[in-house]
């Protein structure tokens, strides 16, 4: 792909990473206000993440076959419409848990995609940086979503809706105007194996259908050991997914844990627009200033910041309740450094190491890991928030994220 393909495609994530950020903060306080709980938030996140888990392979084996990046992404704008269309018209917390699965199903038909005009179509010594811009455009729209939703209350809901629905036809002109067919060279011509590549995490799990047939999998993993380059996306899978899963316990309760404490819809917005702000000054920083890329360094940096953030947010609920804000913003803006050189690290890796055929099938499996550790980790998070009270939600998260840090010292 050309060089001014690279600078053009990139501003149509915008408005879609907008549109997503949007509705992860909208939807929850939509449920909250509807005489929800914290378990009925970790239902709505189970679900998305549950769909995106099947979805997510899915998709990225039809990007394998076809290669079509517009197309792709304009199907997931135009699924977009009536899954914000249902949120304005109809007030209701199983209907919103629901609609927030569909908004899964089509969100995940772009990310392959994405993944792979990012990656491009040969090895890219700058790739840290080039991820670094793409992350930049995609933060930008990510603070702006929550910039129009400081002045959002109760009240004001289908405003922001209505604001969600602008920035999805501005996508879908974008997308149509600037988006490429992704190059041949990109993708695996190859009828793809759903059998022979799936990995043993996924498969493992019972509520999931079997999807290795033939060869028992046995053989099938003992072979797969034996190639270093597999063994090394096993491991950095399982490493990103504990992360994942720590995130996904913390993030879940967090706006209910903020709600609980009285914190209004607008300062909701501004404890994420901060948290957004602080990734966007580390993906400037990787871009602009940064001479070389430590990848592990950025890892440790990372399990480092996010489980001192998950800490902090106990102590207000003991101590210090009279600037509970304040901790607030201080430990989200930390968390939001955290993410930023988790993402970039982990993102690295995972591009480097699933180079060659069928990268588009790699990339939809990395989402659906993802994915699943974010299903386990939202339900388990509104089980023991409900069910027991936030700081234990909160050092589980932390403990996963340290973990994950161990298993990513053997990549």
């Amino acid at each position: 792909m050309g060089k001014g393909l690279h600078q053009k495609w990139m501003y149509t994530v915008m408005p879609y990473a907008a549109i997503g950020s949007g509705l992860s903060v909208i939807i929850p306080l939509y449920i909250l206000s509807l005489k929800g709980t914290v378990f009925d938030v970790g239902i709505a996140l189970s679900i998305y993440y549950l769909v995106s888990v099947p979805s997510s392979i899915i998709w990225g084996r039809l990007t394998d076959k076809i290669g079509r990046a517009r197309m792709f992404i304009l199907l997931s704008l135009f699924g977009t419409l009536p899954v914000i269309l249902i949120i304005y018209l109809m007030a209701h917390i199983v209907l919103l848990e629901f609609d927030y699965g569909l908004y899964a199903l089509v969100a995940t038909a772009a990310s392959p995609s994405l993944n792979i005009l990012v990656m491009g179509t040969r090895k890219n010594p700058n790739l840290p940086k080039y991820f670094s811009r793409y992350s930049i455009i995609s933060i930008i729209g990510t603070i702006i979503a929550f910039a129009a939703g400081i002045f959002v209350s109760y009240d004001y809901i289908h405003y922001y809706l209505d604001f969600l629905l602008a920035l999805n036809i501005v996508a879908l002109v974008l997308s149509y105007i600037f988006v490429k067919s992704i190059p041949k060279k990109a993708v695996s011509k190859e009828r793809l194996s759903m059998a022979s590549r799936m990995f043993a995490l996924l498969n493992s799990l019972s509520f999931l259908p079997h999807l290795m047939t033939g060869t028992p999998l046995v053989e099938r993993i003992q072979r797969s050991a034996r190639i270093k380059r597999v063994k090394r996306i096993y491991t950095l899978f399982i490493a990103i997914s504990l992360f994942n899963l720590g995130s996904a316990v913390f993030n879940t309760s967090y706006i209910p844990y903020l709600r609980s404490f009285g914190i209004a819809y607008g300062n909701v917005f501004l404890i994420n627009l901060l948290n957004g702000l602080a990734q966007l000054l580390i993906y400037a920083v990787v871009l602009v200033i940064a001479k070389r890329i430590d990848i592990g360094n950025y890892y440790k940096t990372a399990t480092a910041l996010r489980s001192a953030s998950y800490l902090i947010a106990i102590v207000p609920i003991f101590v210090l309740t009279g600037v509970f804000l304040q901790l607030n913003i201080i430990l989200y803006f930390m968390a939001g450094i955290a993410y930023a050189y988790w993402n970039i690290s982990s993102s690295v890796m995972v591009y480097n190491n699933v180079r060659g055929g069928h990268k588009g099938y790699y990339l939809g499996m990395w989402a659906a890991i993802i994915g699943l550790s974010s299903v386990i980790g939202a339900f388990v998070s509104g089980v023991i928030s409900a069910g027991f009270s936030y700081p234990y939600t909160f050092l589980l998260a932390a403990a996963l994220t340290v973990v994950s840090l161990s298993v990513f010292s053997k990549c």
